[in-house]
């Protein structure tokens, strides 16, 4: 529900995606340096203040406009992509002929080239800054929310037949990611609880938070076949910890699997 309400508050920015600019945008901007993490408040509340400036980010594409008389592609994308905010209007001349899809995770580097203002579903009127992108590329939602420390695993760890693998453990700036690959080499049916797994650190347990960015690992695995995902728990300390995942086998045999991750 809050991805629909926040998507009426700007579908109508469409409407005018190639009518953007003012006489102020053809000035010759005095300041063109990087903006910073630090300056993106001031941006979305004021994007003229910042015409000129280079801008590269990571963002959420919810609605694509094509110009059918040349390459030109307009990307309307979210900024703040955890909070559907921020609405950002990217125009990219895609001689890549790239195919982008709503839902994309985009990386963008461009230049602001001023506001565009335009009404909301409810009268209202809204703004976005927007951008003339130099490249845009499509990412996967773990490049759109970079890790700040990465812990090697490959650890694996095989019982009757099942066996699951975690390969890393990502610390973002909002939780941690497990990659784990369930790999059925039985001769009957396999089934994981990836999104029940357990973390446990200095006592305290915590469990998967549900994200609908990453591939999941499927519940049931045919004989011979494997799956391959990301599992996220809230963020924890840089400490030690523990991780856990149970499932059976086609038997009904329990299966239990828990690594220790050690932190340098």
């Amino acid at each position: 529900m809050k991805k629909i309400i926040a998507f009426l508050l700007v579908m109508t920015i469409g409407l005018v995606l190639y009518g953007c600019g003012d006489d102020s945008a053809l000035e010759e901007p005095s300041n063109t340096s990087p903006i910073q993490d630090t300056e993106t408040t001031a941006l979305y509340t004021s994007p003229d203040d910042f015409n000129g400036r280079t801008f590269e980010f990571s963002a959420l594409v919810f609605e694509i406009s094509e110009d059918p008389d040349s390459d030109m592609v307009a990307l309307q994308a979210w900024y703040d992509i955890e909070n559907y905010d921020k609405p950002t209007i990217i125009y990219y001349d895609n001689t890549s002929s790239l195919d982008f899809k709503q839902d994309d995770f985009i990386k963008v580097s461009g230049t602001i080239d001023g506001e565009l203002e335009g009404d909301n579903a409810f009268g209202g009127t809204i703004s976005a800054p927007t951008v003339d992108a130099t490249s845009v590329a499509i990412i996967s939602a773990a490049d759109a929310f970079p890790a700040t420390k990465t812990i090697s695993v490959d650890e694996t760890i095989e019982q009757y037949g099942c066996s699951l693998t975690v390969s890393k453990v990502d610390f973002t700036k909002t939780e941690t990611r497990v990659f784990i690959k369930a790999e059925n080499a039985s001769s009957g049916e396999m089934s994981i609880y990836s999104n029940m797994g357990v973390l446990i650190q200095n006592g305290k347990q915590y469990e998967t938070d549900y994200n609908s960015y990453y591939p999941e690992v499927s519940s049931d695995i045919k004989s011979g076949a494997y799956s391959e995902g990301v599992v996220t728990f809230p963020l924890v300390n840089m400490e030690n910890f523990t991780i856990s995942f149970e499932g059976y086998d086609d038997d009904y045999n329990d299966l239990n699997y828990e690594y220790t991750i050690t932190l340098d």
